[in-house]
């Protein structure tokens, strides 16, 4: 059986860290990714949606250890009342008892630890007011805009929705019916956190002011954070897909579940269509940027030959390294060869449409090379074993101490050491009582 040390050192390099000469990343076209300003041009293709600012003390809240969640019952209940508050702390809620001091006098000096100061050290400084106390205008808000989309959501940020968290929900989804589930999902993600503290990571030049979204921001990031809710609807994970746009070309459509469905191949030519059409009649000449990724879910109609019906677009994605390509590889996709590119701004400041064709006059010789030009869908052919026995966004699950481990030098193996001295030290402890 391969050690954990083994495993680690065997892992292939993520795809965004290959080396490879990625083109510069514009703060602009992380923007122009952010949902509160692109849905307002495709309201009519996408689900009913909410777009709630962050105000600063929700952002405090979302970044404060532990999760301390609304009252249960009445929102309006006495404030003195602490015995409907629902507190969940970390790490100190898991913990186990100290053992005795005689026993504690035999451990190591790393092992010992008096879990009662550990816990009040845990709690000093958190703040345990429950959020319908702490920030009822918002809290009402996620209620209000809960019921106005139907009693069921599903929340995102800016740029990601908490899918790494979503087997913190009951039914390992991001449905949400009341503003705690939300709570749970946003302060138990990582996807979340990247967005707020992390936005511009590697990107270049400064903000212009088309970019910035009509959100009012009252925080401290520079950008307006926002919280999106949308209707809960189920979609059907074998009809979602991610397309990619490279100069303004349809290059490369990607299914977005990982398992092998038999019966999809054999609508190929359907898929590619239908995406190719919403692409050329919804997005381009509408999206400011040349290059991006989008995604969208094919709705299913019985009534026609395909029993493929509208498209729906669920987000839009940066030309990116943090964007997941899935069955393609980046470098594969900007290496790629587009005919007759589309430079420039796709929505020019005149607003019209009909201006933002290349200037260049092309022949019919180029209107056959466009025509013959059709994006790639790869689809999962085949079923993998690691797919059958590993749960997506696994990785994104693991302990904090295991993930800083392993980005350090020998970190992993000091880790694992330090693990197996704990095991023997409770061993001893075991032994003696």
């Amino acid at each position: 059986m391969p050690s954990f040390q083994d495993i680690y050192d065997s892992a292939p390099l993520p795809r965004e860290e290959r080396v490879m000469q990625f083109p510069p990343v514009s703060k602009n076209h992380i923007l122009h990714c952010s949902y509160d300003w692109w849905y307002p041009k495709f309201t009519s293709h996408t689900p009913r949606t909410k777009i709630i600012p962050l105000p600063q003390e929700v952002l405090d809240y979302l970044e404060e250890d532990g999760i301390v969640l609304a009252d249960s019952g009445n929102d309006e209940d006495d404030e003195d009342d602490d015995k409907d508050e629902i507190e969940w702390t970390t790490p100190s809620a898991n913990r186990a008892s100290s053992p005795p001091p005689e026993i504690q006098s035999q451990m190591p000096e790393y092992a010992r630890a008096d879990g009662d100061q550990e816990d009040s050290d845990d709690s000093e400084g958190l703040n345990l007011t429950p959020p319908n106390r702490r920030f009822p205008e918002f809290h009402q808000q996620l209620k209000d805009a809960i019921a106005e989309l139907g009693g069921a959501v599903a929340p995102k940020l800016n740029w990601s929705a908490p899918k790494d968290a979503a087997f913190m929900a009951g039914d390992n989804s991001l449905k949400c019916i009341n503003p705690n589930d939300i709570y749970i999902l946003l302060k138990s993600s990582s996807f979340a956190a990247h967005d707020l503290a992390h936005a511009f990571d590697g990107c270049e030049g400064g903000i212009s002011p088309e970019a910035r979204p009509a959100t009012q921001n009252t925080t401290n990031l520079p950008f307006a954070p926002v919280l999106v809710l949308r209707t809960w609807c189920n979609i059907q994970p074998s009809l979602e897909f991610r397309c990619f746009v490279k100069d303004n070309a349809l290059v490369g459509l990607t299914q977005r579940d990982r398992n092998q469905y038999d019966w999809l191949p054999a609508l190929r030519g359907d898929v590619v269509g239908k995406a190719n059409d919403f692409f050329e009649k919804v997005l381009r000449c509408r999206f400011p940027d040349p290059s991006y990724a989008f995604d969208v879910e094919i709705l299913e109609d019985h009534g026609t030959t395909s029993k493929l019906g509208t498209v729906r677009l669920i987000d839009i994605n940066p030309w990116a390294p943090r964007t997941d390509t899935l069955l393609f590889d980046w470098e594969e996709l900007v290496t790629m060869q587009v005919p007759n590119m589309m430079l420039g701004t796709a929505e020019p400041s005149s607003g019209t449409e009909s201006e933002v064709m290349d200037e260049s006059e092309t022949g019919e010789e180029d209107d056959d090379e466009d025509a013959e030009f059709l994006p790639e869908l790869r689809l999962v052919e085949k079923e993998s074993h690691a797919n059958l026995m590993s749960t997506e966004y696994s990785a994104h699950k693991l302990p904090r101490e295991v993930v800083e481990a392993a980005e350090t030098e020998g970190g992993m193996a000091e880790f694992l050491t330090t693990w197996q001295r704990m095991q023997d030290t409770r061993g001893q402890m075991d032994d003696q009582l």
